[in-house]
């Protein structure tokens, strides 16, 4: 017996934050509109019981049933409206918040940037999110050039949920920063150059060596469709630790499946 054969198929769909956040919207409302048609039918079902009893063709305990079906129906009914309650509240963490825009004007040029900076303090809704991983050769690098990866799962306006990890190949080992929750400290974006920064502090492993804490900033920027280059720097807290710097790294599209939003 042979395998089935399975197409190839490739629907090629591209969503993003915001195409995303709408759709989450509808379904919403559209689940609503559902359970307003339920209500309206429990409704109309009440009433039938009543016409039919005052007409003598159903008697109480006929109608006592018909009451308590519509009794579970909007108990259920309740529980599914608390369930969009969460659902509508979750997807307002991820709506676009309010940006400051700033306009400077010279004899020459006009120049406007936007800039969104959240922390764990202040936390406004996702503004900003960078997803997937990164992969490309560090060949700046010091002290050492070699192939790095970024895995980032990081929401302007919640840090507390987000997360980094930085890997680095190296002659003496390989490096390692991983930050979050608190960890996390802000991310600045900026519009006009397609570019997130995130600054932080982590704890860092290098080889068979103790771990220590280091402060870190990050910076992305994209340069084209799914094309991104990124540079991260490590200062440890400790004189005797070692610092890092990335350089300038080009992420590998054919390896990686980085993605930003600075919507």
């Amino acid at each position: 017996m042979s395998f089935p054969t399975i197409p190839d198929l490739d629907p090629e769909i591209g969503l993003d934050l915001d195409d995303a956040i709408n759709l989450l919207l509808s379904s919403i409302a559209m689940e609503e509109f559902s359970l307003a048609h339920l209500l309206d039918a429990e409704q109309e079902k009440i009433r039938l019981a009543l016409s039919l009893c005052g007409a003598g063709e159903c008697g109480l305990n006929d109608v006592a049933s018909v009451n308590k079906s519509v009794e579970n129906t909007v108990k259920t009914i309740i529980k599914l409206q608390m369930l969009l309650q969460f659902k509508l509240e979750n997807v307002e963490e991820l709506m676009p918040c309010a940006t400051t825009d700033s306009t400077t004007t010279t004899s020459t040029t006009t120049t406007t940037s936007t800039t969104c900076t959240c922390s764990t303090a202040t936390a406004c809704c996702s503004c900003c999110c960078l997803l997937g991983t990164g992969r490309g050769c560090a060949e700046d690098a010091a002290p050492s050039p070699g192939p790095v990866a970024l895995h980032a799962f990081l929401f302007c306006g919640d840090l507390r949920r987000s997360s980094l990890r930085f890997t680095a190949e190296d002659p003496c080992g390989e490096w390692s920063l991983y930050a979050a929750d608190g960890e996390l400290w802000s991310v600045e974006r900026r519009l006009s150059r397609r570019e997130l920064r995130v600054s932080g502090e982590g704890a860092v492993r290098r080889g068979a060596q103790a771990p220590y804490r280091a402060a870190f900033e990050l910076c992305v920027r994209a340069y084209g469709p799914n094309r991104f280059l990124f540079r991260l720097r490590l200062t440890p807290r400790a004189d005797c630790a070692p610092a890092y710097d990335s350089g300038a790294v080009r992420v590998n599209p054919s390896v990686s499946d980085l993605r930003m939003h600075l919507g």
